[in-house]
Formats: structure tokens, C-alpha cells, sequence
């Protein structure tokens, strides 16, 4: 495919500093010239295969340096490129094939044996370290609107609300503003150097350590290590600049005092995001690392909306360049300055739609082209943005947004449960909210048995942290279960547990 510009920015960075390094990740260095030159031999082999890929591709990898290779190589050979989260398990991944019309997967090859589908395609090409699976007779639920995919380079996905993920649709304009949109604002370059811990098919990933390092000639660090003192270690020795990850990874790295056990000075930005982090986390960090969190507020559908760089740990800051940010009303009308609203973003790197939900997102689009987001904010004077709550049911687990309705229902195919509720709540130790199920059963079952019948239903993050066996939940009088009343209860249970400690 000729004149892509996403490839252009990156074969100017390529002009630019092509001895320079690119990518870091074990003992793997890859300087701007040979990435390209991986890229360049990737596509050639894609484009030459006997088999045509008239079908999206997925990207199944962990975090490592052939997922950038592959994420270029497909668009270069004009193929949408469908980045898929590496948790997901068996039946996740069917639900994806079969809504999204994907025709296949790109994997490392120390994945191809252990993939779940593998016995789903017929081709199988290996390629250094790459495997295809591909099929040229896939049988989905409907035809592929070929139409909707016009333009279209690249998709991710987001939680859905009937278990199949909603397919995010990139055309490359939006791609290239939210990489132009972030690095413009915290003034990415050439020098820094980014360390990710959340996995590149998170948009959080994807746009802060991906595409903009890439288009600045600066380098990207790749880790498999979440032990805070390996990453201090890691910091020290390469000089990282900027760290992104997810408040889980940040509550776990207050909770030591690394900044007398390592120079971590090297360091000018930590990035957050996925849910707000609570003051208590923010200030301990401060204490223990040398150097305050910024809040980082995303929004799957949007993008990088709102950052905070001050040290009002109150605030998730006002919006990045290129983003413009509003409190509205439910249909759409500006709320006057400290009064609630819901957050609505109006941004170039908006996602195009749902391919597998027509008319969904744009449903959420007012006509000036703001995009509601169902958090309930304020905003002052000078245009910070103050998150009261969620208007929303999706729930936050270390960075990613989970819909309880899908893990209710597979829950509730166990036959031995007879009723269940899965929420949010707080815990009492780390203050992060965790995924909670409370269970009601006539059979004696335990956490263990719990755990046992979803770990191969569910991908990991979607598994309840927190089960409670209860008699009865309680419900309204059209049967609805009363969330709020619930949590409350659990953390009444949960403050007289505390207060028994103590004493």
C-alpha cells in the first residue's frame, strides 16, 4: 500500500537516526535501521505468501519487539491489523474470529504450540520468529461489511456488553493524531528513553510507548519483570526518562523505598492511567521514588484525553493538546464551571466506530462532535478536571475495562450457582478497586472451586479478586439487584474485620 504516512513518520525517524537504538527487550537491540529492515522483509514475505489475506489479521503477542515489527508489516502490506489481547482464552478469541471477521493470527513462534485456536486454521506459514494461522473458509456469524472497513488500518478492541468485545475501527489519521497529540504535550524527543509495563494492545500502551517514541527517534524499553525492585534496577542501569503503567504497578512500587537503593533521577514523567489513583498511593510515591505520578485520563474510544502534571493529587489535570475536553449534560449541553456532568471529549484520534456494533459509538457523539463518557466530572475555572464518579457499569481492573454482565453469565452456567452479582469495590489494603462476585449457592462451595471453573472461561484480569458466598443478594422489587447496597454491606464486613485486627 503506498503513501501511508503512519509508514512515512516512521521512515523519517529512520533518515534520521537510523544508528540509533529503537527497541530494547532482553538482550534484543534493534537500531531505527534494522527495525526497518525487519519491517521491510516482513511485509515482502506477507505480500508474496500464495494464500491471499483478504481478512483482518490479529496480533497475539506478549510485549516484545515482533509485535511493533508486525503492526507495521501488516499495514504496509494493506492489512488491517486487529491488536488482541494476549489473556484472552478459547472461547474469547472464537466470540472475536467470528464477530470481527478476523482471518487469522500473527504470533511469536514460542506461542503457536500453546494457542488456543490453533486447531481452527488450515494454513500455517512459520517465518523466523513468526507464525500465520490463517483460513481462507472461515464460517462467521455474517458477512464481512467490507464497506465499514474502508480506510481502516488498524482495530482494538474494548469491553462489550454481551461478551464479544466491541472492535474499535482506526483510520490512520486518528492513529497518527494520538501519537502527535501526546508527544506534543509532555515533549516526547529524541533523548528519552520510555519504559512500558502495560501490554501494547492497551491503548494506553499504544499510543504513549509505541507510536510516539517511534516518531520522535527516541527508544522503547520492553520488560517481562513487574517486580518493582527489577524495574528500579532497570531504570538505573538504562537511564529511563518515562515510565508508564497501571496504578496496580505503581501501589506495588510506593510500597518500597527504591530511591535510596537506586538512582532513579533519570526519570522526568511516571504515567498512570486505567483508573484515578488514590491520593494516599500518589503521596507515598512521592515520598519513596523521588517523583510524583501524572494522571493520565484515556478513554478506549478517544484516546489520550487529559493529563495532570502538577502536584494537585485532587485532579486528573486538563486536556492534552489536539483534545478538547467538556462537562455536558446528557443531551449534549455545556454545564456551567463546578457543576457535574458527564466528561465528553472531542479528539482527531476518535475511533471511527464499532465494526461489530454499528451505530453504537456514534450513538454517544453529539453533533459539535463530543464524545460522552458517562464519568461524571467537574470542571473549574482554568479547565482542570475533577472525576466524581461513573455513570457507567464497566469496571476498572488494572487498566482495563470489564463488563460484570459477562462474567455474571458464565458464572451463572455453573449449575450449582443459583444467583450472582459482580462488581467494584475498594479494598481496604491497596484502595485500587478490585473485581468482587458475590455467589449464592445451595451446595457448600469454596473460593478454590470459584476460581477453578472460570480460570478457563475467562481471561485473567476477569476473574473476581475478591468472592463472597451470601445467602440471598438483595434485590428491588423489579428484581434488580441493589449494587450500592451490596458494596455497602461488604464494606461494613469489611471495616469490622479492620477494626477486630486492630484491637
Amino acid at each position: 500500500m503506498d503513501n501511508l504516512k503512519i509508514i512515512e513518520l516512521l521512515e523519517e525517524s529512520l533518515r534520521k537516526y537510523s544508528l540509533s537504538t529503537a527497541i530494547k527487550y532482553k538482550d534484543q537491540q534493534y537500531s531505527y535501521q534494522k527495525l526497518h529492515d525487519e519491517i521491510e522483509a516482513l511485509s515482502s514475505l506477507i505480500e508474496q505468501l500464495p494464500i491471499k489475506l483478504d481478512y483482518p489479521v490479529g496480533l497475539f503477542f506478549k510485549n516484545c519487539p515482533e509485535f511493533i515489527i508486525s503492526y507495521y508489516s501488516l499495514i504496509k502490506s494493506g492489512i488491517i491489523a486487529m491488536l488482541v489481547d494476549h489473556s484472552l482464552k478459547g472461547d474469547e478469541l472464537l466470540a472475536i474470529v467470528n464477530d470481527c471477521h478476523l482471518g487469522g493470527f500473527l504470533m511469536h513462534k514460542d506461542e503457536a504450540d500453546t494457542f488456543a485456536l490453533k486447531d481452527q486454521f488450515d494454513v500455517v506459514i512459520n517465518y523466523r520468529n513468526y507464525v500465520l494461522v490463517y483460513s481462507e473458509r472461515q464460517n462467521y456469524n455474517r458477512p464481512i461489511d467490507r464497506e465499514r472497513l474502508k480506510g481502516i488500518i488498524s482495530c482494538r478492541f474494548s469491553s462489550g456488553t454481551t461478551g464479544v468485545p466491541k472492535c474499535m475501527m482506526y483510520q490512520q489519521e486518528n492513529v497518527i493524531a494520538a501519537a502527535t497529540n501526546w508527544r506534543s504535550t509532555v515533549g516526547l524527543n529524541a533523548e528519552d528513553k520510555v519504559l512500558c509495563i502495560a501490554n501494547y494492545t492497551h491503548g494506553l500502551a499504544f499510543n504513549t510507548a509505541m507510536l510516539s517514541p517511534l516518531s520522535v527517534g527516541a527508544e522503547i524499553h520492553m520488560m517481562d519483570s513487574l517486580m518493582p525492585r527489577q524495574v528500579a534496577k532497570y531504570i538505573e542501569k538504562e537511564k529511563i526518562t518515562v515510565l508508564v503503567a497501571f496504578p496496580v504497578f505503581y501501589q506495588l512500587m510506593s510500597e518500597e523505598r527504591l530511591k535510596d537503593k537506586y538512582d532513579l533521577t533519570s526519570l522526568r514523567m511516571c504515567v498512570s492511567s486505567g483508573t484515578v489513583l488514590h491520593s494516599e498511593i500518589k503521596q507515598k510515591f512521592k515520598e519513596n521514588i523521588g517523583i510524583y505520578i501524572s494522571d493520565l485520563y484515556g478513554i478506549a474510544e478517544t484516546g489520550l484525553c487529559i493529563l495532570n502534571t502538577t502536584e494537585n493529587i485532587e485532579t486528573v489535570g486538563k486536556a492534552i493538546n489536539g483534545v478538547e475536553a467538556a462537562i455536558m449534560d446528557d443531551d449534549g449541553k455545556r454545564m456551567p464551571c463546578g457543576e457535574q456532568g458527564q466528561i465528553a471529549i472531542k479528539s482527531g484520534a476518535m475511533s471511527r466506530g464499532y465494526y461489530n456494533f454499528p451505530g453504537l459509538l456514534e450513538g454517544r457523539v453529539t453533533e459539535d462532535g463530543f464524545y460522552l463518557s458517562g464519568d461524571i466530572a467537574v470542571m473549574d475555572e482554568n479547565g482542570f478536571v475533577f472525576v466524581k464518579g461513573r455513570k457507567q457499569d464497566f469496571i476498572d481492573v488494572a487498566g482495563k475495562k470489564v463488563d460484570p454482565k459477562e462474567i455474571e453469565e458464565v458464572l451463572l452456567k455453573n449449575e450449582v450457582i443459583a444467583d450472582v452479582a459482580v462488581f467494584g469495590k475498594k479494598s481496604v489494603k491497596t484502595k485500587l478497586e478490585v473485581l468482587c462476585a458475590a455467589i449464592v449457592s445451595d451446595k457448600k462451595l469454596t473460593r478454590a472451586d470459584i476460581i477453578e471453573y472460570v480460570q478457563p472461561r475467562l481471561a485473567s484480569y476477569k476473574i473476581p479478586q475478591e468472592i463472597v458466598f451470601m445467602d440471598s443478594l438483595p434485590r428491588n422489587s423489579s428484581g434488580k439487584v441493589l449494587r450500592i447496597e451490596l458494596i455497602k454491606m461488604l464494606e461494613e464486613v469489611d471495616r469490622l474485620s479492620t477494626a477486630e485486627v486492630g484491637r
